[in-house]
């Protein structure tokens, strides 16, 4: 038991010895999934900074504001209510700010960027650094503070999906003495559970790419990538011939709504939905807060007919996707001879469709079967086009 706490204690030293030290402008934490390092970061800014600093005005940011609201804000605001010295506090909603005492911390994201236009901040932090484009990144190193006596610093955590990433290339290979880098996988995080590391273990056995850069938080280039009939817009139009929708089921793992407007046989995604430890009832009042037409089709996982009954019983229009042997592959292939467009602002579906990937065999090989990991969105594409394409696939 002793030897146990000593450990944890050392791997949590591990994120906040670089982050206390460190003195470079710019500062990567690159790491695996699981590694810790947002959950890390949130404390450091909460308490070392925004509890204990002075006069400081911190910024944390996200690509979106939608994306930011179901991440760090829900996670630092939480984290702030619970500690003893609440009720100090001074919370604006709508605007996305607290205030303690002399401190400020803003939460903004880069799709509402009129709220940082001309503004300079002690500290900023950008959750999912590789959402960004350089340019984001750029405006973000401007807006840091340029005059007092004080160090200005940024902090970027991320997963390194793409070896050809501008982060990779304009700032780790390229180092400067402005810059400051940090490593971490699971194995530094002392809180995860062992489902989840056996998760990242059993990726290498999968896919040796995937496993680089989801549990050894290294840089990779996936080659086996499943879809790459799509492309990425800001705008959808105005209407559709027709509006369907995809849920795929979890509790420990993320629920997912995929909202699909389909004008010409042409099919527009858009995330809705993409959270974790939703019971049947809580999915199901997502619906109405979502504003989801009860009468169009839907189309879920039918392994979870209790989430299935609960929304029916509401009176929303949902079935079970159909499945049966080789069903997820004849539905790949039914999606991939489709023409897909993906809303900008649907960050997590993004990340999944850029690593949805095949399985490779021991001789690195490509396998007709995908790599289950991080695939809850692309699981709801692949319900509602197939359903609304009239396949029948049978039952396992």
């Amino acid at each position: 038991m002793i030897q146990n706490q000593k450990m944890r204690i050392k791997k949590i030293r591990y994120f906040f010895n670089f982050l206390n030290s460190t003195q470079a402008r710019l500062n990567f934490l690159r790491g695996g999934g699981g590694s810790g390092k947002s959950t890390s970061l949130h404390q450091f800014f909460c308490i070392d900074k925004f509890l204990q600093g002075d006069h400081l005005d911190i910024l944390v940011v996200r690509k979106t504001m939608t994306s930011l609201r179901l991440t760090a804000y829900r996670k630092m605001i939480e984290l702030l209510k619970g500690l003893p010295s609440n009720k100090g506090f001074e919370y604006n909603k709508s605007e996305a700010w607290v205030k303690y005492k002399t401190n400020l911390m803003q939460f903004s994201g880069l799709d509402d960027s009129e709220k940082i236009k001309s503004t300079e901040w002690d500290y900023i932090f950008a959750e999912e650094l590789t959402d960004f484009t350089q340019d984001d990144f750029s405006m973000l190193n401007l807006r840091l503070k340029r005059s007092g006596s004080g160090n200005p610093q940024l902090f970027g955590a991320f997963n390194p999906i793409d070896a050809f990433h501008w982060i990779k290339t304009e700032y780790y290979d390229k180092p400067n003495t402005h810059c400051s880098y940090h490593h971490s996988t699971y194995r530094h995080n002392p809180f995860i559970n062992e489902i989840t590391k056996e998760n990242y273990r059993s990726l290498k056995e999968q896919n040796n790419t995937l496993w680089l850069i989801y549990s050894e938080g290294e840089w990779g280039a996936l080659e086996s990538l499943i879809y790459t009939n799509y492309d990425i817009r800001d705008t959808f139009p105005e209407s559709f011939d027709d509006i369907i929708y995809g849920y795929d089921f979890g509790f420990s793992n993320p629920c997912a709504i995929v909202q699909i407007g389909i004008l010409d046989n042409e099919f527009y995604l858009e995330e809705l939905l993409y959270e974790d430890s939703l019971t049947s009832t809580l999915f199901t009042d997502k619906l109405q807060v979502l504003g989801i037409d009860k009468y169009a089709s839907q189309y879920g996982d039918s392994n979870r007919p209790d989430y299935i009954d609960e929304i029916y019983k509401a009176g929303y229009n949902v079935k079970g996707a159909e499945k049966g042997p080789g069903s997820v592959i004849k539905g790949i292939d039914t999606v991939k001879k489709q023409k897909l467009h993906v809303k900008s602002s649907s960050l997590n579906l993004i990340k999944e469709l850029r690593a949805y990937s095949f399985k490779k065999d021991k001789n690195d090989h490509v396998i007709d079967e995908p790599v289950k990991f991080n695939d809850h969105l692309c699981d709801s594409l692949r319900y509602a086009i197939v359903e609304y394409q009239g396949f029948s696939l049978g039952i396992y």
